[in-house]
């Protein structure tokens, strides 16, 4: 890794999403970074001009790309399809660091809830966050494409502003570091809105703004601030005098007026703002340059994995100018995780691999497909790397078209570390659970995962996959996750969760995912799944009645058909959050009573505003 800020990082165009991991698959965290999923480097492109002059239809004569001072060939130029481009916005609180006086308060709050009101919509996902004095950031609402939620929450940030303003535990920078790499997993350019704060300029390689500035732009995650004004006599919150429930200690006129200047905003692509009457259509413009980006494309000279490489992108156009980030950094493809895999044991599997992939839609014509899984390591190789023993596990999943193209894909390489052998030797004698996810559209495909874990030691599995069609204007359903684990849901987390790759929450309770469905009678088994129901959206969504969401399951023998048993029908009122359309719904199921037999669990849910009945079943064995 490049220790530099100077080195600004550009999108890789990316054939699959890299899996987002639960945390018990990372023994070792590495640093996230863009991978190269493709030999084809695209540069995200902010392109503006004087005013009255277009920047639309803008060709490849007019840019011109150099990597690290050589000029590259290019390959293509795409304008950005506000249409069908997925984009995610943090919009993050620093109410701790700098100073509001009543005003600028007054101010922001008014620009925040034009700005949702203006950009949202169902493919651009928001999520609220606020800096806090002990925890870093408190995620206040998680990425949703809903307004009311978000506006809900803006409301009650102001609302409740920060009574005690004493130093914080944790810098701005290194809070905000850890949600530029949470972001990393998201397709595409993101956009990191940081409301507050003051413009820092420290660019030593060790100060949190430097921190934050490498990890935001090896996510990919351009960097807007409302920068606030510096006051001549108090240093930020921290003035010893301060009394925090007594009156602001300065006057309004006593601000330092100065040009907003962000280091974080200036080497991310970004910029920086000042608290003004204007701030809303400001921060609204900045929301929407995601849509207009022009898009480079080259294919870059050879190169090592993990190699960074300075960029610079020129407009040969008069009365244009444009903002780019000015470098990327490369990681191992995919081909190269799967070459490793295949040349174990020349490819033969020698170990059982067992799988299940449930899925969930996260907007139109766009699923989730969680895969877990689980395998015994064995033959699993380690080496001494001075402070214990490690190993790799080297994991393929991908997804194939009936035409036998690839439509999804992801690599990673999971690090094991070890005290001794005997530790290790444990762990191969121990079933591994691993989790991992990818995005696919609706249709039918194959999926292979291949697994690779020292020499000889190679699993695979291949299973059919078909997400049904998404039901935009009536009630639709996920598939079903089968469990035999719960746990208490996470506190509240201090990054925001991508959709469909946060952990399997209803009802406070959080469903392990089976890598199987094959179960003990003693078993305590499960089902989660998500209902979506376009009732419960929109900008001003109505109370539910109890009768509108209902649903209910029953459980029959797969040969015969005969039913064994119905659950009651559940009224799912009390799992509704007006403005959000998902409606997360898990429950026991009790199997203690059957025999040994294969089976069948379907789930029938209704909701009169959006007929008809939506149905999903899955099969699963009792020993």
């Amino acid at each position: 890794m490049v220790k530099t800020v100077a080195i600004l990082f550009a999108t890789v165009r990316m054939v699959a999403i890299a899996p987002l991991l639960m945390a018990q698959t990372r023994t070792d965290a590495k640093p996230q970074v863009l991978r190269a999923e493709s030999r084809e480097v695209q540069v995200d492109i902010t392109v503006t001009a004087k005013k009255g002059i277009s920047t639309n239809g803008l060709t490849a004569r007019a840019f011109t790309v150099r990597e690290d001072g050589k000029v590259q060939t290019i390959n293509s130029v795409q304008s950005a399809d506000p249409e069908t481009l997925l984009k995610h916005i943090v919009l993050y609180f620093d109410l701790y660091t700098s100073p509001i006086v009543p005003d600028d308060q007054h101010t922001l709050e008014k620009a925040v809830e034009s700005l949702i009101d203006s950009v949202a919509s169902p493919d651009r996902y928001i999520s609220l966050m606020s800096m806090t004095q002990l925890d870093g950031a408190r995620v206040l609402q998680d990425f949703t494409a809903s307004a009311s939620p978000l506006v809900k929450a803006v409301a009650d940030r102001f609302a409740n502003w920060p009574e005690f303003r004493g130093r914080l535990r944790h810098s701005l920078g290194d809070s905000l570091a850890a949600v530029c790499r949470s972001m990393g997993h998201a397709p595409g350019e993101k956009t990191l809105l940081v409301l507050g704060g003051y413009g820092s300029s420290n660019q030593n390689v060790d100060s949190p703004t430097s921190r934050a500035i490498q990890a935001c732009n090896e996510a990919n995650v351009r960097v807007y601030q409302v920068v606030v004004p510096r006051i001549n006599h108090v240093d930020g919150w921290f003035d010893p005098k301060f009394q925090p429930h007594g009156p602001l200690p300065y006057p309004h006129d006593e601000k330092v007026i100065t040009p907003p200047h962000s280091l974080l905003a200036e080497q991310t692509g970004g910029l920086a703002f000042d608290v003004m009457p204007e701030l809303k259509d400001e921060l609204a413009t900045a929301a929407r340059e995601q849509d207009h980006d022009y898009r480079v494309f080259y294919t870059p000279p050879p190169s090592k994995d993990g190699a960074c490489h300075k960029l610079r992108v020129s407009l040969n156009v008069s009365g244009f100018s444009a903002r780019a980030r000015d470098g990327y950094c490369t990681e191992k493809q995919h081909e190269a995780v799967a070459g490793k895999i295949g040349r174990e044991a020349g490819g033969v599997g020698t170990f059982n691999v067992t799988m299940q992939l449930p899925y969930f839609y996260v907007g139109t014509d766009r699923a989730s497909v969680r895969v877990a899984a689980e395998f015994l390591p064995a033959g699993m190789k380690f080496e001494n790397d001075g402070e214990g023993l490690y190993g790799e596990m080297d994991i393929v999943g991908t997804a194939f078209r009936p035409d036998g193209t690839t439509a999804g894909r992801f690599a990673d390489t999971v690090d094991v570390h070890r005290e001794n052998q005997q530790d290790a030797e444990a762990f191969m004698e121990t079933p591994y659970h691993y989790e991992s996810q990818f995005y696919v559209a609706p249709g039918t495909y194959v999926f292979r995962l291949e697994i690779g874990v020292g020499p000889n030691a190679v699993g695979k599995v291949e299973t059919p996959l078909k997400v049904e069609p998404w039901k935009q204007d009536s009630l639709s359903m996920g598939s079903l996750a089968l469990s035999t684990e719960t746990r208490p849901a996470p506190e509240v987390p201090d990054v925001p969760a991508l959709e469909g790759q946060g952990p399997l929450i209803a009802d406070r309770k959080q469903f392990v995912p089976a890598a199987t469905n094959i179960f003990q009678k003693s078993s305590q088994v499960y089902f989660y799944t998500e209902f979506y129901d376009p009732a419960l959206s929109g900008a001003n969504p109505q109370p539910i009645d109890p009768s509108v969401l209902k649903m209910e399951y029953c459980i029959s023998e797969k040969t015969t058909g005969e039913v064994k048993g119905c659950s009651q029908v559940v009224s799912l009122e009390s799992l509704v959050h007006l403005g959000n359309p998902v409606v997360p719904f898990g429950t026991h199921i009790p199997v203690d009573g059957l025999p040994a037999g294969s089976y069948r669990l379907e789930v029938r849910a209704v909701a009169p505003a959006s007929p008809p009945p939506v149905t999903r079943s899955i099969d699963f064995e009792l020993k």
